[in-house]
């Protein structure tokens, strides 16, 4: 989680690079939070299983949940623009209904939240997959990449990894 967080982050940075008039403080904060249910979703780091509460509830309104909780212990009215604003971006962040978002983006933010978390999860997505095929023969099917095979070319050496490390955020 960690990692993607990251990625995330050094994502959005260069998309507002490129896009001036972006919230940048809003993004980043979407950013950072946007996965942080899943502390609460998932029992932890060895033999990882879904807790009751990410069963019947759920990683994004989780994490809404404890923005709330920290907003009141902060003396922050969670009903203002702002702290709507960043309730939104989060939950928003799956993009769609079905795929668990209880609200579509309805923000520029928001909406380039869902689509930085669906690049960084496609590209790790492939990479893992092609670092396991053999130079020149294809992945196996990608059920989260609506069923197709990616190829490894021979004489391309660069999916050994995920990710450039020096990379600075």
């Amino acid at each position: 989680m960690a990692f993607h967080t990251l990625s995330i982050l050094r994502l959005a940075k260069s998309v507002g690079n490129q896009y001036p008039g972006i919230n940048m403080p809003l993004l980043y904060s979407g950013a950072i939070l946007h996965d942080m249910g899943k502390t609460i979703e998932l029992s932890g780091a060895m033999s990882t299983e879904y807790t009751v509460a990410g069963n019947l509830i759920g990683h994004i309104v989780l994490i809404d949940e404890e923005i709330i909780k920290a907003a009141q212990e902060l003396k922050i009215d969670p009903q203002q623009e702002e702290m709507l604003m960043l309730r939104h971006v989060v939950l928003a962040h799956h993009g769609l209904l079905e795929y668990g978002s209880p609200v579509r983006p309805q923000m520029v933010e928001a909406d380039i939240l869902h689509q930085l978390d669906e690049l960084d999860a496609s590209i790790n997505m492939m990479t893992t997959a092609t670092q396991h095929a053999d130079p020149g023969t294809f992945t196996h099917q990608l059920f989260g990449m609506d069923g197709r095979r990616f190829y490894r070319p021979e004489s391309l050496q660069h999916y050994s990894g995920t990710g450039n490390s020096s990379d600075k955020a």
